[in-house]
């Protein structure tokens, strides 16, 4: 007859003491076993009760951690050296447990019970993997040694990753009964060490990603425009050519810094060049360095490194193991002005456009660019670029004019830009770039501007 302790959670099998504890009712149903047993490896009482009481503290954390897990968010899909790591841990806890039963001792019946056993489960486990319908046991066993320390992953009951999860279940099970076996006819099989650190998941395809990141950014309301979308998502893309199709958590920033050093040699519209319009961006960087082409400004450049810089920000956001942006802090530095980067129009392309039929009389507001008789001054396409010619002001600020900010001080017209007029500019400010001298309330015929350029 067995002889039971007093304390509860240590009993006593043979010679041998053993830790057991029931699930506690709050965790019962999600916790993946039914009750907490191991060997305690020792046939000494005193020995026992200390071994005892650290097991208590060990498994008493389990629970708590078990009930804040509950919590975390599932896991929609595990990658394949995630679960290869299942595979090893559970691999090594088999032998690690064959190790125990023959350091505690079997005798001639129990060693045979212990043969026939592990030829049962390795036939069924041979069975599951051939047929690909696994043991029932298969998924329970795939359950527990998620929860473990080593492996701690919370996997949605639903993901596609549980059949290749349960197969390496097998596939452990299978390699620990042929080393048990050679164990059987006393060839020492060592137990390899088990894996400590967690397996830790490569993020997905950076081409998944964009894909992710542009339908979400372009929700129907409140999102990025078509415009907007296709910009950002064909830089992205341009990147992923040049360095390649891998997880995020694979790129760095040498990828980053040749991708920033190819923009510098691209011209502006470079694939609409005839001799670069066929290459590859790489390519098409020292193809223009060769021939000598203007590279973009500065501004454009980091236009673009700002698209994919998002994409990155948003992926760290959205997804596990998304190293830091390689993309930091790779922005062009621009000397000066921002004006000193835009090139102002030159006298003869002026006189292009205000020659225009706009100008000189077209065939109707539709077909402005057509030769007739109308000239629509009640129109914008004839005053926005006017008052941008006399005044420097920005277009969203002249489309954004109403008739109240033109204004008067004295005999000085100006336009008074404010934050009612235009949402952009946050303070009131007096654009005097539009003062014109009038007479009696009638044009001269040559109207003075303080920018000194005069019009007749």
């Amino acid at each position: 007859m067995t002889d039971m302790p007093s304390y509860p959670r240590l009993i006593k099998r043979g010679n041998v003491y053993w830790f057991r504890s029931s699930i506690p009712r709050d965790i019962k149903q999600s916790y993946p076993k039914t009750e907490e047993t191991f060997s305690l490896h020792t046939r000494d009482y005193q020995e026992a009760l200390k071994k005892w009481r650290e097991a208590s503290a060990e498994v008493d954390r389990r629970f708590a951690e078990h009930r804040l897990r509950r919590l975390e968010p599932l896991l929609p899909e595990l990658s394949d050296a995630q679960i290869k790591h299942v595979e090893e841990v559970y691999y090594s806890h088999l032998l690690d447990e064959d190790d125990d039963l023959r350091l505690d001792g079997m005798d001639e019946q129990e060693f045979a019970y212990y043969q026939e056993l592990i030829h049962t489960m390795e036939t069924l486990d041979r069975e599951g993997i051939a047929r690909g319908r696994p043991p029932v046991y298969a998924r329970s066993e795939a359950e527990e040694v998620l929860t473990w320390e080593n492996v701690d992953l919370k996997l949605d009951p639903a993901s596609p990753s549980w059949p290749k999860l349960i197969r390496a279940i097998l596939s452990a099970s299978v390699r620990a009964a042929i080393a048990k076996r050679q164990r059987n006819e006393g060839t020492p099989v060592e137990t390899p060490a088990m894996p400590q650190s967690k397996a830790t998941a490569s993020s997905p395809a950076a081409s998944t990603i964009i894909e992710a990141w542009v339908t979400e950014k372009s929700r129907a309301k409140g999102g990025w425009t078509p415009a907007t979308a296709k910009a950002n998502q064909l830089w992205a893309e341009r990147f992923i050519a040049m360095a390649g199709d891998r997880p995020m958590s694979e790129y760095t920033k040498a990828d980053a810094r040749e991708f920033k050093s190819t923009l510098l040699a691209l011209p502006p519209n470079w694939t609409k060049i005839k001799e670069l319009e066929k290459l590859s961006m790489k390519e098409a960087g020292r193809r223009a360095t060769t021939l000598g082409l203007k590279p973009m400004a500065g501004k454009n450049v980091n236009k673009v490194l700002g698209f994919v810089r998002a994409l990155w920000n948003w992926a760290e956001a959205n997804y596990d193991n998304v190293p830091s942006n390689p993309f930091d802090g790779l922005n062009v530095k621009i000397s000066g002005k921002a004006r000193d980067e835009r090139h102002p129009f030159k006298r003869d392309e002026l006189e292009k456009i205000f020659r225009s039929p706009i100008y000189t009389g077209c065939k109707s507001v539709r077909y402005h660019n057509t030769p007739g008789d109308l000239v629509p001054t009640d129109q914008g396409i004839y005053w926005v670029p006017l008052i941008g010619l006399f005044t420097g002001c920005r277009s969203g600020e002249i489309i954004q004019l109403r008739t109240e900010d033109v204004k008067t001080e004295g005999d000085i017209a100006y336009i008074e830009v404010t934050s009612a007029s235009i949402l952009a500019v946050s303070r009131s400010r007096k654009a005097a770039m539009a003062v014109c001298s009038w007479r009696g309330g009638r044009s001269t015929g040559i109207r003075e501007c303080s920018c000194g350029s005069r019009s007749h």
